[in-house]
C-alpha cells in the first residue's frame, strides 16, 4: 500500500513539474530522501508521505477499515485524496 501512495506522490510531483529540488524546498525534506523515496530505497515515515504530500496539495487520509498502515496491522492502510 505504500508503494501507491509514494506512486502517487511521485506521478503529482511530475504531472505539477515539480523538480526533486523544488519539492525538497517546499517540504523540508531533502532531494536525496525524496529520491530515495520515489526508488523504494527507503520506507519512509507517515510524517514524511504528508509533508510530500500536502507540497503538493494532496492530503493522506488513513481509513482504518482497509489493508495496512506501514506495514503494522491489517486493520489500517493508507489511501491519497486529491
Amino acid at each position: 500500500m505504500m508503494e501507491k501512495i509514494i506512486e502517487q506522490i511521485k506521478a503529482e510531483r511530475i504531472r505539477k513539474k515539480v523538480t526533486m529540488d523544488e519539492l525538497a524546498i517546499a517540504s523540508g525534506v531533502s532531494q536525496k530522501h525524496i529520491s530515495n523515496i520515489e526508488n523504494y530505497k527507503v520506507k519512509p515515515t507517515l510524517e514524511t508521505l504528508e509533508k510530500l504530500a500536502k507540497s503538493l496539495g494532496l492530503e493522506i487520509g488513513v481509513s482504518l477499515k482497509e489493508v495496512e498502515l506501514l506495514g503494522n496491522s491489517k486493520k489500517n492502510t493508507l489511501k491519497l485524496a486529491a
